[in-house]
């Protein structure tokens, strides 16, 4: 099956010719133009089909609120990708279908083309395609990786290792081993495949930056699940745990985890195994089995760089090559909608001769012109401001 950028790259090199709006004449490409493709690859949650589910359902309930941290319907719709550049490009933004526009940049000389999609298939097919822009939009999975899934899942396997792992769940991108809170996998209902104590704590080298190798403690199944203020009580119940252990453990076995500020607070953590290369049948689904190709790289999820710069640039060594393999991460977390239609607007928006030139000026353009629009929305209640940087910043 084709990808959806296969027909514009391989007529690529083209130039426009566009009728004025309401005229008769056909608009028309010919030999010439520098042709941009751009990839939005939505993550689970906060994907053009979830909101398309909330935006059905504020319909159908007559209200104007969905949900209570996305305001009303116009809000909704904005955060659709492509969709919502309409409200800065107008006419001038072509929706070719639901999930792909075209835009042609008269002061840049560039046509860009946008594609959406919605699958770890696809994600890693446009990682691997020469010379396109790709961007990871979604939940970082506390470091594991881009994670994707249907936009009606509710707990289950599409939050790990996925249901079909060829199409869904996480895309492995992280350290080795990685620090989950237990709240965490009980309230998405995914396998896990804990890290058993035997004494030794586990190497620096394997673990994330953010597990506090100092304090990690063997424990107990039962001991994982006790309150960590309080330790004469359970926060959860150990049998559910249990059951999204993989493989199912013995009843004498010990876990490492530690204690660390959380979600909702000071919670329990457990270590899993995650790691960039080698975890699955076939190693096909991660970061170790693809081969980048793609000329920019952008991972808006949340603290994208503590978690998967060290990954990407140094032990995958795909690094910076003069104009090629660029990449954007966040610092902070992300509103990842928020942050991708931002960062579109601004590259579409470079307003210099930029056709069959360098891409780092105009990428270097939006780098801050993105930054400095995502801190003038943000407020306190709303925070938007997420600091893309690139991997110069260490």
């Amino acid at each position: 099956m084709p990808n959806p950028w296969d027909a514009v790259l391989a007529n690529s090199q083209r130039s426009v010719c566009r009728q004025e709006k309401d005229s008769d004449a056909h608009s028309a490409l010919s030999p010439g133009v520098d042709v941009r493709v751009i990839v939005v690859a939505q993550g689970i949650q906060f994907n053009n089909a979830w909101f398309d589910l909330h935006i059905d359902m504020a319909e159908n309930l007559e209200i104007t609120t969905a949900i209570d941290y996305l305001p009303d319907l116009q809000v909704l719709r904005a955060q659709k990708t492509p969709h919502g550049l309409k409200d800065t490009f107008g006419d001038d933004l072509i929706m070719l279908d639901d999930s792909s526009a075209s835009y042609w940049s008269e002061a840049q000389q560039v046509q860009f083309y946008i594609f959406v999609v919605s699958t770890k298939d696809l994600f890693i097919k446009a990682l691997e395609t020469p010379g396109l822009h790709v961007i990871y939009s979604g939940h970082a999975r506390y470091g594991q990786g881009p994670c994707f899934g249907d936009a009606d899942d509710g707990p289950g396997e599409n939050w790990g290792n996925g249901t079909d792992p060829a199409t869904y769940g996480i895309y492995r991108m992280g350290f080795p081993l990685i620090g989950i809170e237990i709240e965490e996998v009980l309230k998405q209902k995914y396998s896990i495949s804990p890290v058993i104590a035997d004494g030794t704590k586990p190497a620096p080298s394997l673990c994330h930056p953010e597990i506090p190798i100092g304090n990690l403690h063997q424990w107990s199944l039962d001991e994982l699940t006790l309150d960590p203020h309080d330790n004469n009580k359970h926060s959860f119940n150990s049998a559910d745990l249990k059951a999204l252990l993989k493989p199912e453990p013995a009843a004498d076995v010990k876990f490492w985890g530690f204690d660390a500020a959380g979600h909702s607070g000071y919670v329990r953590h457990i270590l899993v195994y995650a790691d960039w290369q080698n975890t699955g049948d076939g190693y096909d689904y991660d970061l170790g089995a693809t081969d980048i190709q793609c000329r920019v790289f952008c991972h808006f999820g949340c603290s994208s760089f503590i978690h998967n710069f060290p990954i990407v640039r140094e032990r995958k060594q795909w690094q910076r090559e003069g104009d090629y393999k660029f990449a954007y991460w966040t610092q902070k977390p992300s509103t990842c909608p928020y942050t991708t239609n931002a960062w579109l607007s601004s590259i579409l928006a470079y307003s210099k001769p930029n056709n069959s030139s360098p891409w780092e000026p105009s990428l270097k353009w939006a780098l801050q012109h993105t930054n400095d629009y995502l801190k003038a929305i943000s407020s306190p209640k709303w925070n938007y401001a997420c600091d893309i940087i690139d991997q110069k910043k260490l």
